[in-house]
């Protein structure tokens, strides 16, 4: 998981230098919203759906994730991407099989 985090003329993606941001703006709310619970709407859409099904052992995996946080703006953009998989048997070994991917991209203000 990556995070890019703009204040005034400053973008940041060094995690000293987000700590250091944070210190400085800690009361800000974009940092509450900046956090991996968000995913949990893509799951709820994803079994309304019916495309996670216990009985096929189907199961999301996330392959890349980057917060953009604009503190100057309000604004939390965070962007990833999933796969959804299965397992398999192969030569007597469990592997997963990639069935579909996709990528979500919420904007939060």
């Amino acid at each position: 998981m990556r995070f890019v985090v703009k204040h005034g003329d400053d973008v940041v993606t060094k995690p000293d230098d987000i700590r250091e941001i944070y210190e400085q703006t800690k009361l800000n709310e974009c940092w509450l919203l900046a956090n991996q619970s968000i995913y949990g709407d893509i799951l709820m859409a994803l079994q309304r759906e019916e495309y996670l099904r216990d009985d096929l052992s189907i199961s999301v995996v996330s392959t890349d994730s980057c917060f953009n946080i604009d503190l100057d703006n309000y604004l939390v953009t965070t962007e990833s991407r999933f796969n959804l998989v299965t397992s398999t048997s192969a030569n007597n070994t469990m592997q997963k099989l990639e069935l579909a991917s996709f990528q979500g991209i919420y904007s939060l203000t």
